[in-house]
């Protein structure tokens, strides 16, 4: 996709003149979530997990999607979440988000 130079914060401006939305953090941004040692629930942190997710797809363009999943498994092993536990709710809450994006999609039509 060709875009434009104009750039504003995390939007920019493609050759067909619609905005490209990227995830915007500041600079100042800790990258700290509840610890995956912490005595929180497991529910609590895999809802971390889906947040986050959701964040870094429902907030940009596509081609921005690879480069934010990056990031959300960046923050998330930063704060000792396993491995295991990232790649399993990231497929899921991807797998529900492609799933309603698509029912949206057909029933509209």
């Amino acid at each position: 996709m060709f875009v434009l130079v104009k750039k504003s914060g995390s939007k920019e401006i493609d050759s067909s003149w619609r905005i490209v939305t990227n995830w915007f953090q500041k600079q100042s941004a800790s990258n700290r979530v509840i610890d995956y040692n912490s005595h929180h629930p497991i529910s609590q942190k895999i809802a971390i997990v889906f947040n986050l997710v959701d964040r870094a797809i429902k907030l940009s363009n596509v081609c921005f999607h690879d480069a934010n999943l990056k990031k959300v498994r960046k923050i998330l092993q930063i704060n000792e979440y396993p491995t295991h536990l990232i790649n399993k709710y990231i497929k899921k809450r991807l797998a529900v988000i492609n799933f309603s994006e698509n029912h949206n999609n057909t029933s509209t039509e």
